[in-house]
């Protein structure tokens, strides 16, 4: 008995942007979309350009959009925490230093809440002890104890 191997043909799309006709697997995929369309309209290539383009001519605001994805807030609701903070830690009440002048969004990892702005290496201290009160005035403790 012979096998049939039957074999779909690689359907192919044209990009908004390029006006190039590629295959299918060119272009990202979209999920659930009430158009029914599967793919995005431009290419992979031409959406990374257009990220790219978009990054290199504001990366502050690319930052500030997606930490306002990332913690739900709006940018009016960061805009202003900035002016609130005006440029000081919320934690260590000083600015930022060298590469890590950019105050960071700091959140409660347990419920998700924004606390405020804080700089990078407060943010890192918080992470490294997990958040853990107890362990920060264990440290203060420590600091001043051995502190001559």
């Amino acid at each position: 008995m012979k096998k049939v191997i039957f074999i779909m043909p690689i359907a192919n799309q044209t990009c908004t942007s390029c006006k190039c006709t590629k295959p299918v697997d060119a272009f990202y995929k979209r999920n659930n979309r009430p158009s029914g369309r599967q793919t995005h309209s431009e290419c992979k290539d031409c959406l990374k350009a257009r990220a790219s383009k978009r990054y290199h001519s504001d990366p502050e605001r690319v930052l500030d959009m997606q930490q306002c994805r990332l913690y739900g807030i709006t940018m009016d609701e960061l805009a202003a925490m900035r002016k609130e903070a005006n440029g000081i830690c919320q934690a260590c009440e000083r600015p930022g230093e060298g590469n890590y002048k950019r105050l960071v969004i700091d959140h409660d990892h347990k419920t998700g809440k924004v606390r405020g702005l804080i700089c990078q290496k407060c943010n890192t201290v918080l992470g490294l002890v997990n958040d853990n009160i107890n362990t920060l005035e264990n440290l203060a403790q420590f600091i001043t104890e051995h502190n001559a």
